[in-house]
């Protein structure tokens, strides 16, 4: 089988201090765009008993795909996030930060075992997670504490 990824990610951050009085208030909105696009080509051979398996895997006319194993597929994540506290960035401060996630996944598969009036192509799926947690830095360390967790579930799959 041969199998191939491009792989691309956008990353932003913007952030900002505001003095409320003597408070300094934290700001940071991050932004995460990932898209991963990957090729599969399956193939494969049958190797009787008395024949040499060298010349088989070899020769050419003996390959057959495997469309089973042969596909595209594409998944493209966008994550947002927002953290918002006291502190100054990059020397100490504590927040609350949301997190979203929103995954989608579009596929370009062979199937000849199932039926394609069930299984439609192209083939897409989109699901969410979220996370809500305290966070706290100081100099280069970070330490996230997690009070709301909502593991990734589907929202559509046709």
């Amino acid at each position: 089988m041969a199998a191939g990824q491009l792989f691309l990610a956008v990353i932003t951050c913007l952030s900002g201090n505001i003095w409320v009085g003597p408070v300094p208030i934290l700001a940071t909105f991050n932004f995460n765009l990932t898209a991963i696009i990957g090729l599969n080509a399956g193939f494969y051979t049958m190797v009787e008993k008395d024949a040499n398996p060298a010349k088989v895997v070899t020769s050419p006319s003996n390959w057959k795909w495997d469309y089973s194993n042969t596909g595209l597929t594409m998944t493209i994540n966008l994550i947002p996030c927002l953290t918002v506290g006291v502190g100054i960035r990059g020397l100490a401060s504590a927040g609350i930060r949301a997190r979203f996630q929103l995954t989608e996944v579009w596929g370009l598969t062979y199937r000849g075992d199932l039926d394609p009036d069930i299984y439609q192509l192209p083939h897409f799926h989109a699901g969410w997670a979220a996370q809500l947690s305290f966070v706290v830095s100081m100099f280069f360390f970070t330490s996230n504490f997690n009070l709301l967790n909502q593991p990734y579930e589907e929202i559509y799959d046709n």
